[in-house]
């Protein structure tokens, strides 16, 4: 069967014959659920790739990361010009606390808390709004991509949780000895 270029991947059929249609529209609701949550781990490994990079003295970050510990880094690299080596410290701390909050956004995601995708949507979305500031076009385009997975994932999330799981794929019981 062919697919529709630019359709909605979630309503695609699939060649799993021995599968009910509503479990496998529920199997790629939860996938779908968790690559888009996924990509919070991904942003909050990269940026924290950043930060290390940056005090290690290395000039270059990844894009995918955010603008917010990037401008972090520079703030507190030029408060340390005159404060001296705490302020580095304090810069590292405070992008930790960002960096934790995003992995948590996460975790929060691939448990389907559509609300957790939504605020961390809007929150990556005002981070890239920095990039547009500055017209860093690479960043920009990159976030606008990042947030059109994680939308992906929301709108899965919101499926999932509307079409819960049957009784059976939920129970578990011990195998018979």
């Amino acid at each position: 069967m062919q697919t529709q270029p630019f359709s909605d991947p979630l309503s695609q059929p699939t060649m799993a014959a021995h599968a009910a249609p509503d479990e496998v529209t529920r199997e790629q609701w939860e996938k779908a659920c968790r690559s888009g949550a996924n990509w919070f781990y991904w942003i909050a490994a990269l940026s924290l790739v950043n930060t290390v990079i940056f005090f290690l003295g290395v000039e270059r970050t990844f894009i995918i990361g955010l603008a917010l510990t990037q401008i972090v880094d520079g703030v507190f690299a030029e408060v340390a010009k005159e404060a001296g080596g705490a302020a580095y410290a304090i810069g590292f701390i405070f992008n930790a606390f960002v960096i934790g909050g995003v992995a948590l956004f996460g975790l929060l995601a691939n448990r389907r808390k559509t609300w957790a995708f939504a605020l961390g949507m809007v929150l990556y979305a005002l981070d890239g709004a920095v990039f547009l500031l500055i017209e860093e076009w690479g960043g920009l385009a990159f976030h606008v991509f990042v947030l059109y997975c994680l939308a992906v994932g929301w709108s899965a999330a919101v499926k999932c949780n509307r079409n819960p799981a049957p009784a059976s794929a939920m129970s578990f019981s011990a195998p018979a000895l």
